[in-house]
């Protein structure tokens, strides 16, 4: 005869019992540099996270990234620069208390030579390989990662992309949504959801 009755700490036969301990969150990874694209403040910064984070969590749609180089976390800021997503906001509690912030090691309005430097100073790969199609958005294109396109689709409605592991299937995409019409730029605060 076989026993299905199951350890004697469970209720009914059969049963099977689960772990319900909470997992141990892991401790986010100190980078060297850290880029703000859209925070209560802004910029590149080499402060440690525990530094930074309160001028960042708790913003709406915030974009923020850790680099393992100086150089990698200026070239992303200046792309953001580049592209118009980088955005300073107060945060959730209305508070804009930033006499204690850390302060950016590049300009928050860099000029094109600032630009430029910083792009050559960096690896050609180091937003890593993927890329993204934005088609309906607030700025539709073809993007070189998904930090640059998180603000301009995030509450957004209905906005639509797509993730691409070459540049050279990004931009045969868009031609193809250009040649098709299937691009259309969206505008903030507007819904575009069709009720039937």
């Amino acid at each position: 005869m076989v026993d299905n009755a199951g350890p004697p700490y469970l209720t009914q036969p059969d049963a099977h019992c689960v772990r319900v301990t909470p997992r141990r969150h892991r401790r986010r990874r100190n980078y060297p540099a850290y880029t703000v694209l859209k925070g209560r403040i802004v910029g590149v910064f080499t402060c440690p996270w525990d530094d930074l984070k309160d001028y960042v969590l708790g913003v709406p749609h915030a974009n923020y990234k850790g680099y393992d180089s100086v150089a990698q976390a200026q070239a992303a800021y200046m792309i953001g620069y580049g592209l118009g997503v980088v955005e300073t906001v107060d945060g959730a509690d209305g508070g804009d208390d930033r006499s204690n912030a850390p302060t950016s090691i590049v300009s928050n309005d860099p000029t094109e030579e600032e630009i430029y430097e910083a792009l050559e100073r960096a690896s050609s790969t180091f937003l890593g390989p993927e890329w993204v199609v934005v088609f309906r958005g607030v700025r539709p294109g073809v993007y070189p990662s998904w930090n640059f396109v998180s603000s301009i689709v995030s509450g957004v409605s209905t906005a639509v992309y797509e993730k691409f592991s070459t540049r050279r299937e990004a931009e045969i995409r868009w031609r193809a949504a250009v040649q098709a019409e299937q691009v259309t730029t969206l505008l903030r605060g507007v819904s575009y959801v069709r009720r039937v």
